[in-house]
This record gives structure tokens, C-alpha cells and sequence, in this order.
């Protein structure tokens, strides 16, 4: 089966692969009262072809249920899907592409991968070990849609992985009160300093705020990042230096304040692991695409698709 190839800034096999990825999750229970988005990485002809296939395919009051969008990454700016898709668009070239991580690439990868409150899938027709090279933006999202547990599991308990002395103190002071947190909590392709948690997903955001040097660039991110969360709901607490360390007591105490206004309170269980979408109903969904593409007379071989649940 010949692998699948991009030409015009359009990649067919992923079209069809997508499309028939948004019938199938509309014909499940699971999914009936998800709005959906399509973004494509390379331009928006893709998308464009996406948008005529689930129009042809899709009655018009499902559709505008549905809330469907496809588009580019600045499309959705300000706009969010509880579940997104995303199509790469790029295919093999017989050796690594070209290298993809220039600042205005991130500022559209940051916002792609941030588009989603439940579900990000991302579909691609790549071997990223073999045609990206370790540094790429495509390389990141895909590896971090295949284990989108993986850091977390290393900075929960590595203490080196703190990012600065004031993340270090206040982690250190919640955990010593029994407090249920998570270090270096990954949504889309950033982090939050310090998630508090308890068993029924209440969460805070703590972020440790000017306790190094942060460049223009950085602070824009920043913001663009704080923006995201208070969409997805998010509620965050700014936690800066020169409060805590002129008086670390008080500043700890309306961090508390905040936690049991949040109704947050400690417990003695440890950090559970973030929940990603189950096997079984991705296996399900994979399944119902699979049956209606083979309708369409479209014998093609499923893309290697990954996904990632965004609980808040």
C-alpha cells in the first residue's frame, strides 16, 4: 500500500481519514453533545477539502450541532471544540523534512494544540523517528500525543525538574500539608507550574510568577497561555516571589484561602495519573471510521492517529 502523500498542500489519505473520524464519533453515544474542529498545519486548502467531504456526508442540522469548523490554526484563535483534530498535512520525502521550529511555527502549534476542552487527535502520515528530526515541532506533538502521560510521570517525582526555587517552596509546602499536587501539569505544548487537585477534578493552577528573567517573547507566550486556560476554565492563582519571600506565611495562607474557595482540601492519596482517552473507545471509534471509509469504496490503510484526553 503506497504510503500517503501531501501534493498541493493537501494530503487525501488524511482527509478521508479525518472526516470519517468526525462521522463516526457523531453516531456514538459517547459523543453526543461534543462540538468538533479540523485544524490543518500546512495552510487551509486541507481543511477546505476536510469541510466539503463532512458537508457531503453530514446533514446540515448535524452539522451546525456539531459546531463544526475546519481551518487554520488563526481561525480558531479565541475559539475552542471539546474535541479537535488535527491533520499534519506533511508526508514522507525519503529523509528527514526540514527542520520546523522557528518562533511564528510555535505561536500556530501552541494554538492548534490548545484548541480542544476533551479530545486532541492528531493525524499524520509520518514516522517521526525517521523523517523529523528531534528538535521539530511535528516531532514534539507527536510524541507527546503517543504518551501524553510521559512527563508527568518523571517531573511528579524528580526533583530536578523544578524550574525555579519559588516552584520548588510552595510545591514542597502543599505537599507537606497533604495536598493533592502535580508538577509541571502538561496542557497542549506548555505547562502550568503546580496543578491542586482532589478526587472529583476540582483543580487550581498555580503558576510561580518572577522568580527568573523572562524575555518579551516569553511573557507574550505567557499570556496568550493564560488565555487559553481561563477559556478551558481554568482557575488560576499567580503566585509571585516578591510576595512570598517578604512573607512566605501570609502569602501561603491566602494560597490556602484560594484552595478552599476552590473547595479543594488536602487527602492522603497520592497524585493520580492523568486520564487519556480509554483504549477501548478509541479502538471503537477507529473501528465505526474504518466500516464507513470502506462504504466510500476508499480501501486505505488507517493513518498512524494519536490522541489525548484534556480533562478540567
Amino acid at each position: 500500500m503506497p504510503e500517503a502523500t501531501a501534493h498541493n498542500k493537501i494530503n487525501q489519505r488524511e482527509a478521508l481519514e479525518i472526516a470519517s473520524l468526525i462521522l463516526a464519533m457523531c453516531r456514538m453515544p459517547e459523543y453526543e453533545d461534543s462540538t468538533m474542529g479540523v485544524i490543518s498545519m500546512v495552510g487551509t486548502d486541507q481543511a477546505v477539502v476536510i469541510d466539503t467531504i463532512l458537508r457531503k456526508r453530514l446533514t446540515v442540522s448535524e452539522y451546525k450541532k456539531r459546531r463544526i469548523l475546519c481551518g487554520n490554526a488563526s481561525q480558531f484563535q479565541g475559539d475552542e471544540r471539546d474535541v479537535i483534530l488535527l491533520s499534519l498535512v506533511n508526508s514522507p520525502a525519503g529523509k528527514p523534512l526540514h527542520l520546523l521550529q522557528r518562533d511564528e511555527a510555535k505561536k500556530v502549534f501552541n494554538v492548534a494544540s490548545s484548541r480542544a476542552c476533551n479530545q486532541l487527535w492528531v493525524v499524520h502520515s509520518l514516522d517521526p523517528d525517521r523523517d523529523l528530526k528531534a528538535g521539530d515541532l511535528r516531532y514534539k506533538l507527536i510524541k507527546h500525543a503517543q504518551d501524553p502521560a510521559g512527563l508527568r510521570k518523571k517531573t511528579i517525582v524528580k526533583e530536578e525538574v523544578f524550574k525555579s526555587d519559588l516552584q520548588r517552596s510552595v510545591f514542597k509546602e502543599l505537599q507537606g500539608r497533604k495536598y493533592q499536587v502535580l508538577l509541571n501539569f502538561e496542557l497542549g505544548l506548555r505547562t502550568i507550574d503546580i496543578v491542586a487537585q482532589d478526587d472529583e477534578r476540582r483543580r487550581l493552577a498555580i503558576q510561580c510568577d518572577g522568580d527568573c528573567v523572562k524575555t518579551e517573547e516569553d511573557l507574550l507566550l505567557e499570556m496568550e497561555y493564560y488565555m487559553t486556560l481561563r477559556r478551558l476554565n481554568w482557575d488560576i492563582f499567580q503566585l509571585r516571589s516578591t510576595e512570598y519571600y517578604t512573607d512566605p506565611e501570609k502569602t501561603i495562607k491566602r494560597l490556602l484561602g484560594r484552595l478552599k474557595n476552590a473547595a479543594i482540601a488536602p487527602n492522603r492519596k497520592e497524585p493520580g495519573e492523568p486520564e487519556t482517552v480509554s483504549a477501548d473507545l478509541c479502538e471503537m471509534v477507529l473501528k465505526k471510521a474504518n466500516n464507513i471509509r470502506a462504504r466510500w469504496n476508499e480501501p486505505i490503510k488507517p493513518l498512524p492517529i494519536k490522541n489525548e484526553a484534556l480533562k478540567n
